[in-house]
């Protein structure tokens, strides 16, 4: 489990600190971006992110999915699961906003890609404090409260 784990949390934080990047800086910034440059600018954000992001959430799946092969269990079940949340979330709420956005600058869409992009900036951030508290359980990592 050792790897496969360690790349799964990499991966885990690595998503969970940018999506909060995305999240309070760049995509409210989508509405300060001049109307005559929108669509240029979010189609280089586009295929950047793309080239930034898809790589390391494959691993997330690829990962994933092989301990639940390999280590079969709650936990990794609902890891496995929050993840195929993200895609769907991502499938089904951002992308057909960044749909939209690729045609023209829209401050309401903007908003509504900021407001649900809230559901992937929690689920990252679950599953990052998830995976931590997996691993120090594991390692035998009490953390003690008491004075």
């Amino acid at each position: 489990m050792g790897l496969i784990f360690f790349l799964q949390i990499i991966s885990c934080a690595f998503m969970a600190g940018l999506i909060w990047v995305i999240q309070v800086l760049h995509y409210p910034a989508f509405a300060d971006i001049g109307e005559d440059r929108f669509t240029d600018f979010h189609a280089k954000h586009s295929s950047r992110i793309t080239f930034i992001v898809l790589p390391v959430m494959l691993i997330e799946l690829v990962t994933a999915l092989m301990l639940v092969y390999n280590h079969p269990s709650y936990f990794f079940i609902v890891n496995l699961l929050t993840i195929i949340g993200l895609w769907a979330a991502t499938a089904t709420l951002s992308v057909p906003i960044h749909s939209m956005l690729s045609e023209k600058q829209d401050v309401e869409k903007i908003n509504r890609l900021v407001g649900t992009n809230w559901i992937r900036t929690f689920l990252w951030s679950f599953r990052l404090v998830f995976l931590a508290a997996y691993f120090f359980y594991q390692q035998g990592a009490y953390v003690n409260l008491s004075y």
